[in-house]
Formats: C-alpha cells, structure tokens, sequence
C-alpha cells in the first residue's frame, strides 16, 4: 500500500482525499493529539464517504492511553491504525460500525 500521510488534519479535503485515491495512494489522516469532537465527526464524515480507501491513523499522543470510547464516534471508520506503546484494550466490532 503507498500512502499519502495528511499531516495537518485540518487540510484535509473530501477533493484532496479522493485525488490521493486516483492517484493510487491511500490517503491517512493523523492524529497526533486528542481530536477534538468537530476533528472527529469531520473525519467520520470522510470515512463514510470514502470507506476503506481512507485510513484514520492515531499515534505518538500527548494523552499517555489511547482511549478507545472515542471510536464510538467513529461508526464508519473502515481502516484504523493506532500505533501505541500502552496496552490496549481488545477491539471488538461495535454493533454501529458497518460490515
């Protein structure tokens, strides 16, 4: 997979997103730090329109845990990536996300 890392989250466009799908690349949206409510709705929006072909990418937070309630805001996310060192609990598909 080649992707194409949006380090800056707020210049993210749905225009952006798909260029980077037609180009061949997967697009990954970051998250160094706690997302605030507007960051994750705007995300989940991307991830329902794009489906698996956009990624959401949690890493190196400035929260010590990831806390993984906030995925409960994320129905639609189809590619997650959470790179952590802290022990996370385990996953399990929520009965809102879709298949």
């Amino acid at each position: 997979m080649v992707t194409a890392h949006f380090q800056d989250f707020a210049s993210a466009s749905s225009a952006r997103i798909r260029a980077t799908i037609a180009s061949g690349r997967t697009p990954v949206l970051q998250f160094r730090d706690m997302p605030t409510p507007a960051e994750i709705e705007r995300a989940n929006g991307f991830c329902r329109e794009f489906g698996a072909e956009v990624q959401l990418r949690f890493f190196a937070f400035g929260w010590r845990a990831f806390d993984t309630a906030l995925l409960r805001d994320l129905p639609d996310v189809a590619n997650l990536s959470i790179d952590t060192t802290a022990r996370l609990p385990i996953l399990r598909r929520s009965s809102r996300c879709r298949s």
